[in-house]
């Protein structure tokens, strides 16, 4: 649906225009197709975050509305320079004044540009003025970005969840499935869904059916968001989320980067008090001196500590917080945090990780990145989903 929304009404827009009002419908029609895979239960009440970039949070889709006419000014701006020089024309106003279409047009597109850059000089034609469909509609998105955030603004909780969900690669998982890894049952990808939007789930009610060894139910009394959950120590499902992501890392690691991977090395030095301190990854790779000592982990951007630390008004707090406390876990060693926030968000330490493994070729070092992300995406997300279906 991504790709059907983005090319197909990209393609009317930049050649003959979409009026103001097909493209409300068009959205309208993208909406309520986006609905049904949310499953039973309550469904998103404003279409906001359907139509804002992965990066903000949102589910991807282009805006018809946003983007039919910056398409549209950014394919005039591209062209009339090349139509003014096959017809033998000095200046836009000689074109407008022979073309009815170009008369029409021009003008509205000349407004789009002037609005998006805040600059009443510039005109459709200039040829030192570099714009896109892109940079066009960039100013439109941020707005709705920010729209969002400030609307949600005085529930906290709902708040850190929109950053948790944001920034690259936190929403690689929505993408049409490529490998097994990737795929997801119905139920696994409709609590996803409803994670990501902060959607209660109606089968969250009761007491949390995590098993413990002696096959006590652990009984905490489930919220509406699944948050207890995706949480909850009993029944090993923390564990094999963790795992889970260290395999893909790993995985990736060796595949893609041409390194050499030792899991759950004890490092007997690390830590004074603890003589069997172990690491997730030591990793050797090819273009770093040393070995890289990584130790994964998934945090909550909705936990007390990520809450009272300013998770609701600043991106990737959980993440930052979770990579100071491994560094200070091992005092002895130089420890390379990796941590993942369980709505998506990818901490910056372990982007640094990321990019000191990939392969330094382009266009293979983004393609290796863009992989990395998606696996490790679905990967984490469908056990999340796993740990709420476990616990209904």
């Amino acid at each position: 649906m991504q790709a059907l929304v983005g090319s197909d009404c990209t393609y009317v827009a930049r050649t003959c225009g979409i009026p103001k009002q097909d493209a409300k419908r068009l959205d309208g029609l993208v909406y309520d197709a986006v609905l049904p895979p949310f499953g039973d239960g309550p469904l998103p009440t404003s279409p906001a975050r359907t139509f804002l970039p992965e990066k903000d949070g949102g589910l991807g889709f282009q805006s018809v509305e946003v983007m039919a006419p910056a398409a549209q000014a950014a394919s005039w701006h591209f062209c009339t320079p090349h139509v003014l020089e096959r017809f033998h024309l000095g200046s836009v106003a000689a074109l407008t004044a022979r073309s009815p279409i170009a008369n029409d047009f021009m003008p509205l597109a000349s407004n789009i540009i002037r609005t998006s850059l805040d600059d009443n000089t510039v005109s459709v034609g200039d040829r030192d003025l570099a714009v896109s469909q892109y940079s066009i509609a960039s100013a439109t998105y941020s707005a709705a970005a920010k729209a969002v955030i400030d609307t949600a603004a005085s529930d906290l909780p709902l708040c850190a969840s929109i950053r948790s969900a944001s920034g690259r690669g936190a929403a690689a998982w929505l993408r049409a499935p490529s490998k097994p890894c990737h795929r997801m049952l119905n139920a696994q990808f409709s609590l996803a869904l409803r994670t990501r939007l902060f959607l209660d789930m109606p089968t969250m009610t009761g007491r949390c059916r995590h098993r413990r060894p002696n096959g006590d139910y652990c009984g905490v009394a489930l919220d509406a968001k699944g948050t207890h959950a995706r949480r909850c120590q009993v029944g090993g499902w923390l564990v094999k989320r963790h795992n889970a992501g260290v395999e893909i890392l790993a995985d990736w690691a060796i595949r893609r980067c041409g390194c050499t991977v030792f899991k759950e090395q004890v490092l007997p030095t690390a830590r004074d008090e603890h003589s069997e301190a172990r690491m997730d990854l030591i990793v050797h790779s090819p273009l770093v001196s040393g070995a890289l000592q990584i130790d994964l982990t998934v945090v909550s951007a909705l936990s007390v500590d990520a809450l009272g630390n300013g998770a609701a008004l600043r991106d990737g707090v959980a993440s930052a917080l979770a990579s100071r406390r491994k560094v200070r876990k091992y005092p002895n060693t130089e420890v390379y945090p990796f941590a993942v926030e369980d709505h998506g968000r990818i901490g910056e330490a372990a982007v640094t990780v990321i990019r000191m493994l990939a392969p330094v070729d382009n266009p293979e070092r983004g393609i290796a990145i863009a992989e990395l992300q998606r696996d490790l995406a679905n990967t984490l997300q469908r056990a999340s989903a796993d740990s709420i279906l476990a616990a209904e």
